[in-house]
């Protein structure tokens, strides 16, 4: 907006840095102004700062910037990335049912026993209470060890290609979870490719970096495949 207003991108940056809670928004933002002062391109900000700006967004900026219309484009980026949090919120909302069912199971596993403990003749609420705190304890500690199995298992997946994607495939045939995980993978690549081709992208340099956006190596893969092949 601002930019479009037709202050300067330094004064823009500036202004929107301070504008930010951010830390690390607000550093990159004074540094890109910096940097526009002496007639440096934003990209290349963007680029040093990798974890809080993703490729897509560098490249749709980098692209714009050889076009001339880094002020629309900067539009475009706010689109996206709001059409980004709305398909965030749309698979919170489907895997809301699953998630209050698996709470509902451990409540009733953990507060039943208790109830039953405190109304038996002799108990009282400490023996519910101390039920409770038994169960909670042995619950808490099976968690910590499922996290910690699940880390180290995760990460010698990860470490392999091939077995990084046999995971993902086997992510995308978990019931409901799998579904929505495809949806999610797919939408995010149609709307990242989108974004990079309307900024003036090319197609095989636009399908691989929004191939990135899918976050599963099982469907990652095919599309690196076709990004080459369109090369």
């Amino acid at each position: 907006t601002m930019v479009q207003s037709g202050m300067t991108m330094g004064e823009s940056l500036e202004a929107a840095g301070r504008g930010t809670r951010h830390w690390r928004l607000a550093r990159a933002a004074e540094e890109g102004a910096k940097a526009a002062r002496l007639g440096k391109p934003l990209s290349q900000t963007m680029g040093r700062y990798p974890d809080v700006f993703t490729p897509v967004e560098s490249a749709m900026v980098r692209a714009a910037e050889h076009s001339g219309r880094l002020d629309r484009l900067l539009g475009q980026i706010a689109a996206y990335l709001e059409t980004e949090y709305s398909l965030r919120q749309m698979i919170s909302r489907e895997t809301f049912y699953p998630k209050i069912l698996f709470g509902a199971i451990l409540a009733f596993l953990l507060f039943v026993p208790a109830i039953i403990a405190a109304l038996r003749p002799g108990g009282g609420a400490l023996a519910g209470f101390l039920v409770l705190f038994q169960a909670l304890l042995g619950w808490g500690i099976l968690a910590f060890t499922v996290f910690v199995i699940y880390v180290i298992f995760r990460h010698a997946l990860i470490s392999s290609r091939e077995t990084s994607a046999a995971w993902d495939t086997l992510k995308l045939k978990i019931p409901v979870f799998g579904e929505a995980i495809r949806r999610l993978a797919l939408a995010r690549f149609s709307r990242g490719l989108a974004a990079l081709y309307a900024a003036g992208v090319s197609l095989a340099e636009a399908s691989e970096i929004a191939s990135d956006l899918t976050a599963n190596a099982a469907l990652r893969e095919p599309m690196k495949t076709a990004a080459v092949r369109i090369h």
